[in-house]
């Protein structure tokens, strides 16, 4: 009997795709997207190569006052490339960035259609290549512009698993080698595909039947892509006074992250959470971490029964849980900001999910193995809802639409050539900079209750902020890390510490000097600011966290 054709099946699997996460695909841009951008329309080749390199505080991300200094460093170049190539094309519109992501999330789930056709037969083949194209995962990994490099690395990750699965039916050395270079773009391309030639000879081992030869010269070339990659990760943090990832956390705080992080991510993989806030921990919240736990384990049961019998199935579980060891372990031990988010499940759902699904078709009895099918059809079409909703339900992104929807009117009040100077720093995980090309420069802050300070014109370039009552939001004292007791999420694990302006009585900013104008037991009551440009360039704008800012006139002399 001749085989159906393969495109049917391919473009049906892009429409679902498509459908699934097209929502997800028109957000605006925010949050880590602001220091992104802030590389891509510089004029240095190595802040378009290095886009994802960030040092806090910055002039208009995180806030100078805020007391936080942390650097990032992140490999990224075949990453940061693409998204260098869509800023020359697309400017500050967002939606061309996620569409490119949903491309490339539909690209992988066709190469996955192609890899399954080849070991099952066409219906199986479309289910199980429906994984990633259906998960949350990848709902929040189309909805910014800062998660590209995670579907970047899953699509050269798939590429090179095909060409490895390749190499060994036909002996190619061409697909070999494309094999290893795949591979290493993922590597290099997101820091969690680092354990992928771990997870390739992994499953060489499982379709050889044997873990004898594990010294092939062929393995080894997996392994020795470690050895550059390590260097390249090493060479760009070399010289950091702040780094991201800090010394070993308390050994109970290690623990607390790692038992909660563990339950929320399998929780998590089958879809429950809650899609107006995606980052909390939804059961922890509503029903107790015992509770979670146990709910944890009965999905874990439930895996492992249905694959039990099946070593594809036990193939995927152990690849999902390899590429999701490195950001699990990060978390727990030495990470200060990574929280524990959809996009962290992405990789293994789109290399380990599809085959412990295939695990369905594949193991005895025949009624167990019905039973397994009828569930995981269920479980696709929940997630694919799931998936759709997280899109348009979440809190942050309706506001963000509502205020992306007023600021043009607000800021094309704004001339020009002004650099925008806010007064506050909280808008919605937004920034100006993601809306207009002006400069932008966090340089006032607010007091705690969100009282803006008085501006009074000093001269030409100098003007006193001073607020009425209260003092000003700037920490005068170290505040350790605490963890959230409303949604379980873990702190920032960064300490906050006073800015140099409270022990020094001065301190340069970004465009401005800024001093101590008057401080009392209380904390800081007023600052002059310095300005480099004359006040008539500037243009103030108060922040009002998710509702539209305010222009403030100032009277220059």
């Amino acid at each position: 009997m001749a085989r159906r054709p393969a495109w049917p099946a391919r473009l049906l699997l892009a429409l679902v795709a498509a459908v699934t996460l097209t929502l997800a695909a028109f957000r605006p841009l925010e949050g880590d997207d602001a220091y992104v951008v802030d590389n891509l329309r510089s004029a240095g080749w190595r802040r378009h190569l290095f886009a994802f390199d960030y040092d806090a505080p910055s002039a208009d991300y995180v806030s100078w006052w805020a007391g936080e200094v942390f650097q990032r460093r992140f490999v990224r170049v075949p990453s940061s490339a693409l998204l260098w190539c869509q800023w020359k094309l697309f400017g500050l519109e967002a939606a061309p960035y996620h569409l490119v992501t949903l491309g490339l999330v539909a690209a992988s789930c066709l190469v996955v259609h192609a890899l399954a056709r080849r070991y099952l037969p066409p219906l199986p083949a479309f289910v199980v290549a429906l994984v990633p194209a259906v998960h949350p995962a990848s709902a929040e990994v189309v909805g910014a512009l800062n998660t590209q490099p995670v579907a970047v690395a899953g699509l050269f990750a798939v590429i090179g698993a095909a060409d490895w699965e390749r190499m060994r039916r036909t002996g190619s050395r061409l697909s070999y080698a494309r094999a290893l270079g795949f591979a290493f773009l993922a590597m290099i391309s997101y820091e969690a595909a680092v354990v992928l030639p771990l997870a390739l000879l992994l499953a060489d081992a499982v379709a050889a039947r044997s873990w004898r030869g594990l010294a092939e010269p062929r393995r080894l070339g997996l392994l020795a892509l470690l050895a550059p990659y390590t260097w390249l990760a090493l060479a760009v943090r070399r010289g950091l006074y702040a780094p991201e990832s800090g010394p070993l956390r308390p050994l109970d705080e290690v623990w607390t992250s790692a038992r909660l992080d563990a339950t929320a991510y399998v929780i998590k993989t089958f879809g429950i959470f809650d899609p107006r806030s995606a980052k909390t921990y939804l059961v922890h919240r509503v029903a107790g971490e015992p509770w979670a736990i146990v709910l944890a384990l009965l999905l874990l049961v439930g895996v492992l029964l249905a694959v039990r019998r099946s070593r594809v199935g036990w193939l995927g579980l152990a690849v999902f849980a390899l590429l999701l060891l490195a950001p699990w372990l990060t978390r727990a031990t030495v990470s200060k900001l990574n929280f524990s988010t959809f996009r962290q499940l992405y990789l293994p759902v789109l290399l380990g999910g599809p085959l412990v699904l295939a695990a369905c078709w594949d193991g005895e009895p025949a009624r167990a193995r019905r039973l397994a099918r009828g569930c995981a059809a269920v479980a696709l079409v929940a997630l694919a809802v799931q998936a759709f909703l997280m899109g348009r339900l979440q809190i942050g992104v309706i506001a963000q639409r509502r205020l992306a929807a007023a600021l043009p009117r607000i800021l094309a009040t704004i001339p020009a050539g002004d650099t925008i100077v806010t007064v506050g720093d909280s808008m919605c995980r937004e920034s100006p900079s993601l809306f207009v090309p002006n400069a932008s420069l966090y340089a006032v802050p607010v007091t705690a209750d969100d009282e803006a300070p008085l501006l009074t014109v000093v001269d030409a370039h100098t003007l006193v902020a001073r607020v009425a009552r209260g003092v000003l939001d700037i920490p005068v004292r170290v505040q350790l890390p605490a963890r959230s007791a409303d949604d379980e999420r873990g702190p920032d694990w960064n300490v906050v510490r006073p800015p140099p302006l409270v022990e020094a009585g001065t301190q340069r900013i970004p465009g401005a000097t800024v001093s101590l104008e008057q401080r009392s037991d209380r904390g800081v009551e007023a600052l002059r600011y310095r300005f480099d440009r004359p006040l008539a360039e500037l243009s103030f704008l108060r922040l009002h966290d998710c509702d539209p800012p305010e222009r403030i006139i100032v009277a220059t002399p």
